[in-house]
Order: C-alpha cells, then sequence, then structure tokens
C-alpha cells in the first residue's frame, strides 16, 4: 500500500513540475545581448514603460542572411550617436536580423528615438534589420515576430491590441516597408498573437 502511494505522490510531483516548467517557458526568448555585438555604452536617456508594441524596418541597405548583421548594427549605432543624429543609443529596442536572430538593442526601460515625428515614448520597438521595401519576409521571419511579441505581452502585460507599425503613427514613412507592413494591415501577426496569449 504504501508504494502505490508513493507512486502516486511521485506522479504528482512530476505533473507539477512539468507544469511549473511550461509555464515559465512563455516568458524565455532567445536574444542575444549587446556584450555579445560590441555595442558602444549607451548615454543616459528618459526612462518610460513599455505599453504598447511598435513594429519598424532599419530602412537602409538590403541585409541578406550572408551579411554579418552584428557589423550592420554596430554601423547603425555608431551613425545614431555620431553628430548626425547625437542620440543616446541604437534607437530600437530589439532588433531581427534576416536570419531570424534577435538582438538587444537600446534598453526597453528608455524612450526610442525616431527620425519623425511621432513621440515613441511607451512604444517597444522591434526594427528589422534590413530594408523590407526591397526585401522580402518569409514564415520564418513572421514566426519569429510572432513568437517575440508574444513573449513582451506577456512579460510586460501589453494588450496585443497596441501592436502597430511606425507607418501607422506618422505620415512621413512607409516604414516598416511594402514587404512587411501587409501583415499588420490585414491583422496577420495580431491575429496570430492573440491566438497564443
Amino acid at each position: 500500500m504504501k508504494q502505490i502511494v508513493w507512486a502516486f505522490l511521485s506522479i504528482i510531483f512530476v505533473s507539477l513540475s512539468l507544469s511549473a516548467q511550461v509555464q515559465v517557458q512563455p516568458y524565455e526568448y532567445p536574444i542575444i545581448p549587446k556584450t555579445a555585438w560590441n555595442a558602444k555604452p549607451a548615454k543616459p536617456y528618459k526612462a518610460h514603460k513599455p505599453v504598447r508594441i511598435t513594429v519598424h524596418h532599419e530602412g537602409g541597405r538590403v541585409l541578406t542572411v550572408e551579411d554579418d548583421a552584428t557589423q550592420r548594427l554596430r554601423n547603425i549605432q555608431s551613425w545614431c550617436m555620431g553628430p548626425d543624429r547625437n542620440w543616446a543609443d541604437i534607437p530600437y529596442h530589439y532588433l531581427i536580423a534576416p536570419d531570424g536572430t534577435v538582438y538587444e538593442g537600446r534598453n526597453v526601460m528608455t524612450v526610442g528615438e525616431t527620425n519623425t515625428d511621432y513621440d515613441p515614448t511607451g512604444h517597444l520597438l522591434i526594427s528589422f534589420l534590413g530594408n523590407y521595401n526591397e526585401q522580402e519576409m518569409n514564415e520564418n521571419l513572421e514566426e519569429v515576430l510572432v513568437n517575440l511579441v508574444v513573449h513582451f505581452c506577456k512579460k510586460y502585460n501589453i494588450s496585443p491590441d497596441t501592436i502597430a507599425t511606425h507607418r501607422d503613427y506618422t505620415g512621413h514613412t512607409n516604414c516598416p516597408g511594402k514587404n512587411l507592413y501587409p501583415y499588420f494591415e490585414n491583422n496577420i501577426i495580431v491575429n496570430k498573437v492573440k491566438q497564443r496569449i
């Protein structure tokens, strides 16, 4: 009888352990830290709390999976922190390379920066490296974006109804590009995020 009780208790313990692991997993996402791409230290900047998610593309030259995404990150940061912009850091909080790797940008608890007329306070900024007026989205990048947004919606208690793009806040840009914007215009990303939360 004792053996049966112990076996039963063991099954319950294992089930609870597995359940706890499943609940933790959605809050974890593989993100390459700034130290791994040799980022410069950021300058002090305004603090904020992310309450919405806004997607951009870098909008520079096309970046392929064969190109060095970490060099592009360093170039963006150097230019943005240099005399042309004099910003505090790379402008985005997280950046997605063409192979789907996600890189840490500026501190998520500091306001992002933009070259257009909307105030990014409260916006968690995710940017695709490259130019999505010229390069194409694919299923892998779509999946990476959806999973990343789900992660941040859960981590920061952000409503998926706030998910939008740069061009939704200003008429001065077509960012995130003609090949990425339809995923938002047609609610593809938002609907997939809602299904997974």
